[in-house]
Formats: C-alpha cells, sequence, structure tokens
C-alpha cells in the first residue's frame, strides 16, 4: 500500500498539454476594463449563439411550442431542411420533430413542437 504523501505523485503532474479550460485561466484586467464576468467578448465560442441559424427553430428544438413564421424562416427552411412549404400540407423539418403547415385562422405558416 503506497503512502498518503505518494497517493499523488503518479497520478497527477501538473496541466495537461494542450488542455486549456476557461475556469482555470486568469483573466486580465477584467475588472479595470469595465467587462464584467458575463461579457460578451469574455464568453468562450461554444457557448455564444450562432447567428447563422434560425432563432426560431432552434428555440423550438429545445422546447415545445409554435412559432409565426415570416419570409426568411420559410427561405432558411428551403435552404437548410429541402422543406417547399404548401398550404394544406405538413411538413417535416428533418428529424427535429417540428412541423410546417398553414393556419387558416391566421393566414400565416407555423412551426410547432
Amino acid at each position: 500500500m503506497q503512502l498518503f504523501k505518494k497517493f499523488f505523485e503518479n497520478k497527477y503532474n501538473g496541466p495537461q498539454v494542450g488542455v486549456n479550460h476557461r475556469h482555470r485561466r486568469a483573466i486580465p484586467k477584467a475588472s479595470s476594463n469595465g467587462y464584467s464576468r458575463n461579457s460578451e467578448k469574455i464568453v468562450p465560442d461554444y457557448v455564444k449563439i450562432d447567428p447563422s441559424k434560425n432563432s426560431k427553430i432552434e428555440s423550438l428544438k429545445d422546447d415545445h411550442g409554435m412559432r409565426v413564421c415570416d419570409s426568411g424562416d420559410l427561405e432558411y427552411m428551403r435552404t437548410e431542411y429541402n422543406v417547399i412549404p404548401i398550404k394544406g400540407e405538413i411538413k417535416k423539418l428533418g428529424s427535429t420533430g417540428i412541423q410546417l403547415y398553414y393556419d387558416d385562422k391566421t393566414k400565416n405558416f407555423i412551426i410547432k413542437r
């Protein structure tokens, strides 16, 4: 059995090469520049929202609900999901579980999950 003072000798030899975790790095002059810790310039890229994706579709992927589509949303669905919106037909957007249909009451296309 190993002694307690030698137990971690072989297991941990300092930080690994190529591993750079955000919570272990210091933020230089974060408070003196006026940046708060939640500033957009300090948040890592994997947390930031991708502006090239449609916000209505992305919000429905995580939650249930309905959204009214405008012409920009319909154009995005045509290019990304190869879905052509037709009145009277219910279309599915890939494997997301989101349905696209025309609502006669509001006279708009609706996406629903």
